[in-house]
């Protein structure tokens, strides 16, 4: 359902421009005429704005009056009034008849329920229409465009020469390694040839409300609820809702029992229920899932990072905004975290720490690339972590050490606004040789994607999507376990486990059990886990039908792939993903298709597929 909340951003600036028919609301349409009538002077916008706004602007004249007889008065006086314009829509426009009228036109426009759409107005409303003021209302910018102040000078920044820079990093002198005199024992380090293991989950999606014997197809985004009547849904789940907690304890039984050296987890923990949701509601299922994992894994290092999902609203992040929700998740993850990623944690939504002295954990924010993430109009890297991941990069490669990279979007993903994309790429591209393995989720499919130089095709690194645990979207729960090298930090393989609902809930006694469904070396034919060989997988994906069956089978889960192999354009699209690592490369490679077509498709998806 998520296509929604495109519509409801619209509805909400539409509201605003139409709100002069609602003759309580006429300071809107005053505003709109002051911020659009370039060629008013400065004394005619300001009677629009004091006439026709019907508020008591005394103490505000009285103001401008004493700060006429200072210097730069023009400029000055022109902010004051935009700050007092600021004030005026930020207290009226979210008068109930406006909402009102936003809710009508998202019922029109989304086929939505009711209940959906009011929710979701009300709680997007308040971040929105901030966006909307902060953004087209700033006192510095509108002067200088009326030219009443100097241009604020803020020059854009220049990505292409970020990348350039990056792409010309200097790299470290590499040390000598002394040569050992002939008669010098060979040191045997305990330990150097044995393999260690960690597991990764993503999209969790935990539904506290979940109740046996409701109904499963109550024709919201999230069913399996007291509210929705009584139905069929079963003690351990329903492939139309989300993950219930009975089902998420029997996994982190079935995971403690596997003994990892320490587990990642991608992002989402909330549910689906977007349009009711609250920051205590979220601050409450975060406690309960964290607080069950540290109750599990009592000696196990967890490295989480925030999902969009773990937002409120969803999707939505600003630091300053959401102060709430960093302080909540650094809380919860005090025990996991030293007090240095702690500190980067509480103030930006990222963080990075070693896991031993050759593995480095960098857990990043793709809230900062999330394209339903308003807030990035007024800033398109407001926490500057691209430059912080540069040097943190810089850092591990100066330390010898490698670094696993945990986020959530894809990259290469149409949720992932371009030039993140683009950014990040380029790190992959300088910083190969030290990054050993990247962990994302989002989609609720088991996939992967090639890193690519900038200027060749040359592979640099592999991203793997993990599948979903939530079993929401008709997809049996899974979840992943990684071996890996502890001395030289390199991936060996990776096993994928699947339980299937459908077995538990025709057979409640036993439950449900989890099975590896395949290794990936094994499956694949891979000669390792090394980029050039995820490389050549996606070339056969191309030439090799049986190879493409494969693939989609442990793409689609439990979905038949045969929907994906007949039809050209899906086929397309899927390889596309693999060998893409940017969604302007995806766009070319998959037939250069508008972006609105791509754009329209993905939101419906997001509506289908419970991402």
């Amino acid at each position: 359902m998520k296509w929604v909340f495109v519509f409801v951003f619209l509805c909400l600036l539409a509201v605003v421009r139409v709100s002069a028919s609602l003759t309580q609301e006429q300071h809107a349409e005053n505003w709109w005429r002051v911020r659009t009538t370039s060629h008013a002077t400065l004394a005619e916008k300001a009677a629009i704005t004091v006439q026709e706004a019907n508020w008591d602007l005394d103490p505000f004249l009285d103001h401008i009056a004493a700060k006429l007889k200072q210097d730069d008065v023009k400029c000055h006086v022109c902010k004051l009034i935009v700050t007092k314009v600021q004030g005026m829509v930020r207290s009226g426009i979210t008068k109930p008849k406006v909402l009102a009228e936003a809710v009508k036109i998202c019922l029109k426009v989304s086929g939505q329920p009711q209940i959906v759409c009011e929710g979701i107005i009300a709680e997007f409303a308040p971040p929105v229409l901030e966006i909307f003021v902060a953004r087209i209302i700033d006192p510095a910018d509108t002067c200088a465009w009326i030219h009443a102040c100097p241009s604020p000078g803020h020059p854009p920044f220049d990505r292409e020469k970020w990348i350039q820079d990056v792409l010309n990093d200097p790299r470290p002198t590499p040390i000598p390694t002394p040569t050992p005199a002939p008669s010098a024992p060979v040191e045997v380090v305990a330990g150097a040839n044995e393999t260690g293991s960690f597991l990764a989950i993503s999209d969790i999606h935990v539904d506290l409300l979940y109740k046996k014997g409701t109904n499963a197809h109550c024709g919201n985004p999230v069913c399996c609820r007291e509210e929705d009547g009584p139905g069929d849904a079963s003690y351990w789940g329903d492939y139309e809702c989300d993950l219930n907690l009975p089902f998420f304890e029997h996994f982190l039984q079935t995971a403690v029992a596997l003994k990892p050296d320490f587990v990642i987890v991608s992002g989402d923990i909330p549910p689906h229920d977007v349009w009711e949701q609250t920051k205590e509601t979220q601050k409450h299922t975060n406690t309960v899932v964290y607080q069950l994992m540290k109750q599990y894994f009592q000696t196990t290092p967890v490295y989480p990072v925030l999902g969009n999902h773990g937002c409120f609203p969803v999707d939505m992040f600003e630091p300053s905004w959401d102060v709430w929700l960093l302080e909540n998740l650094a809380d919860l993850w005090s025990s996991w975290l030293p007090a240095d990623a702690l500190a980067t944690m509480r103030k930006w939504g990222y963080y990075t720490m070693k896991h031993s002295e050759k593995i480095r954990i960098i857990g990043l924010n793709t809230q900062y690339c999330d394209m339903m993430n308003f807030w990035l109009i007024l800033s398109s890297d407001p926490g500057h972590q691209m430059e912080w991941l540069r040097q943190t990069l810089r850092l591990s490669e100066q330390n010898g050490e490698k670094v696993y990279i945990i986020g959530h979007i894809p990259v290469n993903n149409i949720g992932c606004l371009a030039h993140f994309g683009n950014m990040y790429q380029a790190l992959l591209d300088r910083y190969r040789d030290v990054v050993a393995g990247q962990f994302f989720g989002h989609t609720h499919q088991d996939h992967f994607m090639v890193n690519r130089a900038v200027h060749d095709r040359t592979a640099t690194g592999v991203m793997f999507m993990i599948p979903s645990l939530t079993p929401g979207g008709n997809r049996d729960p899974g979840f992943r376990s990684y071996q890996f090298d502890p001395s030289s930090g390199l991936i060996q393989d990776y096993v994928q486990y699947h339980s299937s609902l459908k077995a538990a809930i025709d057979d409640p006694k036993v439950g449900p059990t989890f099975q590896p469904t395949y290794s990936a070396i094994q499956s694949y034919g891979l000669a390792s886990m090394q980029p050039s060989e995820w490389d050549k997988l996606s070339s056969r994906l191309k030439t090799d039908p049986a190879t493409f069956h494969l693939y989609s089978l442990h793409y689609e889960n439990r979905h038949d792939p045969a929907g994906c192999e007949n039809n050209a354009q899906c086929k397309l699209d899927r390889i596309c993903e693999a060998s893409e690592c940017t969604f302007s490369s995806y766009l070319k490679c998959s037939g250069d298709k508008m972006d609105f077509d791509i754009m329209w498709n993905y939101l419906l998806q997001r509506l289908d597929k419970h991402r």
